[in-house]
C-alpha cells in the first residue's frame, strides 16, 4: 500500500480516529516494525481520551496533517532532510482503544 492509497482509505472511513500500521526505517533498514500512526478524521474526536500518545509513533491531527507530515520512502526522506521515514504501509483500521 502506498501513501496515496492510505489517504484514500482514510478519506473513506466512517470513524473519528484511524490507526495506520507501518514500518519505520532509517537508511533502508527497518528499525521500528509495525508502528502505529494515529490520525484524527474529525475536528473533535469523541474517543480521543482512549489514545495513549506514547504508544504510537505520532498523532496526526487531520488527514491533511498526515499527508504533509508523514515522509514515505527513502528518497523523500533525503529531500526532506529527515532520518526516519515510513518504508511500508501495512494496514489502515479504525482506532478502538489503548486500554
Amino acid at each position: 500500500m502506498n501513501k496515496k492509497q492510505v489517504i484514500e482509505k482514510l478519506s473513506s472511513m466512517d470513524c473519528d480516529i484511524a490507526e495506520v500500521i507501518c514500518d519505520i526505517s532509517v537508511n533502508g533498514e527497518v528499525v521500528y516494525p509495525d508502528e502505529s500512526i494515529v490520525v484524527s478524521l474529525v475536528e473533535q474526536p469523541s474517543n480521543d481520551d482512549l489514545v495513549i500518545p506514547s504508544k504510537h509513533w505520532t498523532w496526526c491531527e487531520s488527514i491533511k496533517d498526515f499527508k504533509e507530515g508523514i515522509v514515505s520512502g527513502q528518497s523523500a526522506a533525503r529531500r526532506a532532510y529527515c532520518k526516519h521515514y515510513v518504508s511500508s504501509f501495512k494496514e489502515v483500521r479504525d482506532f478502538k482503544t489503548d486500554f
